[in-house]
């Protein structure tokens, strides 16, 4: 399911941005930061293309074993040996890119984005007819929402792609990249005929890449196509378990779409649909909990959560659900065991980790929350390019007293354009500690200015007030 990350869909990506303008802003301001906390792909992804992970290009059948061993060298610091062991691999097959673009790949998987970055500027500069260095950093400018940017090099992408000799391997691999990518910042721009024409021409290229038919879902959905998106959803779902039932990807389009009562109203007939549909798939039940949470009903969200442990008791996704439900309840306790148990699971899930370090540091025992500052601050370096892990480490500096810490962790969380109502929070309970009570007082109203749920609107609004007094 998507709580694990199965999308491999950064947090970043799915952040609510509260200042956005543009055709699609009314669908980003229906998107709730407790999608964001339960890292659900869909999110803004309903509205706006995914950025194209390195990771699309076809893969080799069969591994090398200079690259395994480059693997092993890096892991082991040893930078020097794992770049001559991808030198030799490049030389002795033909097929792989040129060596310092697999470098950079192992860089950017160890969360070494500026490395990665020279290492890919390098490989442009001695390699300027490959078309893969431009691709990846099309990813990374898209990633960080320069678009124009990003435009420019998948449009160099596709353009160099066509030129590739039509016996190499991975010239069908670099194709579909510059229609991806094309079509990626197409949707972004809200540019649908555009968006489907990009899309369609990938999928001459490839139409089993699940993916590809969601993301050709949603641009269809934009052009007022309901029927032929739903195909398509439901194209994705048979290609991959790990894309949602086509009836909640439905439902969330809905959701997203507005909030008039036709919308409204579309939405639930879609995730009633889909339990209907799948009455014994945990899955089912667990994307309809994660709407209602989303929508703050929190009893609906509960109980379609515990019908999903009944059929999955092991289920992690179940467990964040209830989990969130709790603290959202401010029940510390109970939330704290679930994720403790999400987190023993699923040790690598960013969620678990994130969401035991807040509930233990909401509680008063002071070993829980020196606990979970620790984690946080793990959850920080492990987690270095998701900004939800630095306004997390930034709140919990605030809890502790640590206000300079706190205000460097908060100001990177800030530095992405992206807030969440939970984070203006923060940065408004930051400031007023720092006696900057106007600047507080903005956050404070930034914050509630979301028209959703958010843990901290109670805290929000008695701040506020409180600052009004004093203002």
């Amino acid at each position: 399911m998507v709580l694990c990350g199965a999308l491999q869909c950064s947090v970043r990506q799915v952040l609510v941005r509260m200042r956005r303008t543009g055709p699609c802003a009314a669908a980003w301001r229906g998107l709730s930061v407790l999608a964001l906390a339960l890292v659900i792909s869909l999110g803004n992804h309903a509205i706006h293309a995914e950025p194209i992970t390195g990771e699309l290009a076809i893969e080799p059948e069969k591994p090398f074993p200079e690259i395994e061993a480059a693997e092993a060298q890096f892991r082991a610091g040893e930078m020097d040996k794992a770049l001559q062991s991808l030198e030799t691999a490049v030389v002795k097959h033909a097929e792989l890119p040129p060596a310092r673009l697999l470098f950079a790949r192992l860089l950017m998987r160890a969360n070494q984005l500026p490395q990665a970055r020279a290492q890919l500027e390098k490989v442009a500069q001695d390699h300027p007819d490959d078309p893969e260095a431009y691709a990846v950093l099309g990813d990374l400018a898209f990633g960080e929402r320069r678009i124009v940017e990003a435009g420019m090099l998948f449009d160099k992408v596709a353009q160099l792609a066509e030129k590739m000799d039509e016996k190499s391997v991975r010239k069908k691999g670099m194709l579909i990249r510059g229609q991806a990518g094309q079509g990626a910042v197409a949707e972004f721009r809200g540019q649908w005929v555009l968006a489907r024409d990009h899309l369609e021409a990938w999928k001459k290229l490839d139409d089993k890449n699940a993916v590809l038919h969601r993301r050709l879902a949603m641009v269809l959905f934009n052009l007022q196509k309901p029927k032929e998106a739903y195909a398509e959803f439901k194209l994705a779902a048979k290609l991959s378990a790990q894309m949602p039932a086509a009836e909640i990807a439905m439902g969330r389009l809905y959701h997203l779409a507005g909030n008039d009562e036709k919308n409204r109203s579309m939405a639930a007939d879609w995730m009633k649909l889909a339990v209907s549909e799948a009455p014994q798939d945990p899955r089912a039940h667990v994307g309809v909990a994660e709407w209602y949470l989303e929508t703050g009903n929190l009893d609906e969200a509960k109980k379609q959560a515990d019908e999903a442990l009944q059929i999955a008791p092991d289920s992690v996704e179940a467990k964040l659900v209830l989990g969130l439900v709790a603290r959202m309840k401010k029940d510390y306790a109970t939330a704290e065991t679930l994720f403790s148990q999400a987190y023993l699971a699923a040790p690598d899930s960013f969620t678990a980790r994130n969401q035991l370090a807040l509930v233990l540091a909401e509680q008063e025992d002071q070993a829980k929350q020196r606990r979970g500052l620790a984690l946080a601050e793990d959850n920080a370096q492990r987690f270095q390019q998701v900004t939800e892990a630095a306004a997390t480490l930034g709140w919990l500096y605030v809890k502790a007293g640590q206000l300079d810490r706190a205000e460097r962790a908060l100001n990177l969380a800030a530095s992405t354009g992206s807030i969440t109502p939970d984070t203006a929070y923060y940065l408004a309970r930051l400031l007023s500690e720092q006696k900057k009570k106007v600047d507080a007082r903005h956050w404070c109203e930034q914050a509630l200015k979301a028209q959703v749920p958010f843990f901290y609107r109670d805290a929000a609004e008695q701040l506020l007030a409180e600052l009004r007094k004093q203002l």
